[in-house]
């Protein structure tokens, strides 16, 4: 990481290194046979807290351990002993983080404003094993950072649209896909594409290619995550075709309280206004008149229920 802490020591086995990854530290051994230290450490992280325990009592003394509690945040019972100093950073070193609670402290970090140091937890939780759309979500956050600020970065050896595309691979393949989030995956290689320099013609088609699937995707786990139940959205659907009233153009608000009449709950309201900022019209007087009939919401949302595969909205909600 950019700034980050990290110390690198000779020992007859290699190179023992503690290096800053985000918000955390780890202990990492490097062969001596590699020819230069590689980018990423990942494959040499230690995870005996007795081999790493000795390797810092040989090579520091209490007062370089008692630093290094500072600057790990590790708050020891006993600062008096050498071995108690490095036995509490040792656990501190190997102590594995799961997936989700290391996104969650990289978002904590994005939240305040530390954008460099959330960069580096996004990725390091990518090197995290577990559940593939955390790993998307990961993904997402870590390349968005490092376009926010100027730069594209490079994640185990992998530039950002190679990290995308293989990502967005895995997460279609997953037992459960999530749509909205494939969505922001494919939003965000469009950001990268759009973000090349010396793009021609074929790369801006690409590129706007690549959005507008992104926009049909958030779409669809729009869709599949309002999951009203589609007998009951077909039964109103057919009754919006033949009411006048429901092909007239509405606006958000009036949309949205004639959709509650027909059994939309409360927690709707942000899906329907997702559904609405993507299909609605624009009135007659421009751009600040947004308006979308019932009818027309009912059949488009069933024309994307009636593909979805397996889940098919087939949820308890929209009652009559």
């Amino acid at each position: 990481m950019p700034g980050g802490y990290q110390s690198v020591h000779p020992i007859e086995e290699g190179k023992f290194v503690i290096k800053q990854e985000g918000s955390r530290f780890a202990a990492y051994l490097v062969p001596s046979n590699l020819p230069a230290m590689p980018s990423d450490l990942s494959p040499f992280r230690m995870y005996n807290a007795e081999e790493v325990k000795k390797h810092m009592m040989d090579i520091h003394n209490k007062a370089q351990l008692q630093d290094l509690c500072d600057k790990t945040g590790v708050r020891p019972e006993q600062r008096t002993k050498k071995s108690s100093v490095a036995q509490c950073l040792a656990d501190e070193l190997v102590r594995e983080l799961d997936l989700s609670t290391a996104i969650e402290e990289a978002q904590a970090l994005e939240s305040a404003g530390k954008l460099k140091e959330a960069t580096a937890a996004f990725g390091a939780a990518l090197a995290i094993r577990g559940d593939v759309l955390l790993k998307a979500l990961a993904a997402v956050c870590f390349v968005k950072n490092s376009l926010q600020q100027g730069s594209s970065a490079r994640l185990h050896g992998k530039e950002p649209e190679v990290l995308l595309r293989e990502i967005l691979v895995e997460a279609k393949a997953a037992p459960t896909r999530s749509r909205a989030l494939e969505g922001q995956v494919l939003q965000t290689l469009s950001e990268v594409l759009f973000a090349k320099p010396d793009k021609d013609a074929a790369a801006i088609d690409h590129a706007m290619e690549v959005r507008q699937e992104a926009r049909e995707m958030i779409v669809e786990g729009t869709v599949e995550a309002l999951d009203w139940k589609r007998a009951k959205a077909e039964e109103f659907a057919a009754a919006a075709a033949k009411n006048e009233a429901d092909h007239r153009r509405l606006d958000e608000n009036m949309l949205l309280q004639r959709l509650r009449q027909m059994g939309a709950r409360e927690e709707d309201a942000d899906y329907i206004n997702e559904l609405f900022e993507a299909w609605h019209h624009h009135g007659e007087n421009g751009e600040e008149e947004l308006e979308l009939s019932v009818h027309e919401f009912l059949q488009r949302f069933l024309e994307i229920a009636r593909r979805l595969p397996g889940k098919q909205c087939g949820g308890e909600k929209l009652n009559a």
